[in-house]
């Protein structure tokens, strides 16, 4: 697999999808272990890959000393350490087998001792690499009691207490919201924002707008805007609206103007 494929796998919005899977009743409980697995992954890819000031996710951030990445690498350190891969089938370890995850733990180790390095030349101090913390770390861990995951297999998790199209409705309330951002971007209206914005938990429509939200401490949707739902049913009607007329109206001149004329006006 791509390292980019990877990232997008092993991300925060699966995290998210996850939890939101598992909380409308989708997955198991049990599952909430894979979820906190992506969620790890997803902050070691953060701190190897700052890109930007301008985001919600700390470990995105250039690293600083006093920012967070260093300690958080050594937790993600020991978490790799203790991931134990069995097969199933046979019921054999097969963790050797995994060069990834030997790797992953020379780059943490690397990374973290390159900022040292960093930290003291700009102190001017004397910079010492330790070429003996992989093996000692190891001696001093080797006994920690290792992470399982096994293989994961076919299970029907679906049950009649689920509730109807839940991945769809929340996907489509996320996009409304991402709609209705632009949308006050263009129209600057403290009206139409109290009107059509619902920061509230109050419907499993949402929960993947709650999982998906960085900086929660303020508010329960950090930075997401969370649309009403009559605004949601009203894209969604519109939607329906384009999706039927498309394929007769194609080939005609004036496509858009024909297409807002068909959509009731919102009230």
């Amino acid at each position: 697999m791509k390292v980019k494929l990877a990232t997008q796998v092993l991300s925060h919005s699966v995290e998210a999808a996850l939890m939101m899977a598992i909380s409308g009743g989708l997955l198991p409980a049990s599952a909430s272990g894979t979820a906190e697995l992506v969620s790890h992954f997803d902050d070691i890819f953060d701190c190897l890959n700052s890109s930007t000031f301008s985001t919600p996710k700390e470990c995105n951030r250039p690293m600083t000393a006093s920012s967070k990445h260093m300690q958080t690498m050594k937790d993600k350190l020991e978490f790799v350490k203790k991931i134990k891969v069995i097969n199933a089938a046979r019921n054999k370890d097969v963790t050797s087998s995994l060069k990834c995850l030997n790797a992953l733990q020379i780059t943490l180790r690397s990374t973290m001792e390159l900022w040292k390095t960093v930290q003291a030349v700009k102190n001017s101090k004397t910079a010492k690499i330790d070429s003996n913390i992989a093996s000692k770390e190891e001696k001093e861990n080797s006994s920690a009691q290792p992470m399982l995951f096994h293989d994961i297999q076919d299970v029907d998790y679906k049950s009649s207490t689920i509730e109807e199209n839940l991945t769809s409705n929340n996907a489509t309330t996320y996009v409304c919201g991402y709609l209705l951002k632009r949308c006050l971007e263009k129209h600057s209206c403290q009206t139409c924002s109290s009107a059509l914005i619902k920061n509230e938990l109050d419907s499993t429509d949402k929960l993947l707008c709650y999982f998906k939200a960085y900086e929660t401490s303020k508010q329960p949707f950090g930075g997401l805007t969370v649309p009403d739902d009559g605004l949601v049913q009203y894209i969604s009607k519109a939607e329906q609206i384009f999706i039927e007329a498309f394929p007769t109206i194609i080939s005609k001149p004036g496509i858009a103007k024909q297409l807002v004329s068909m959509i009731p006006q919102f009230q």
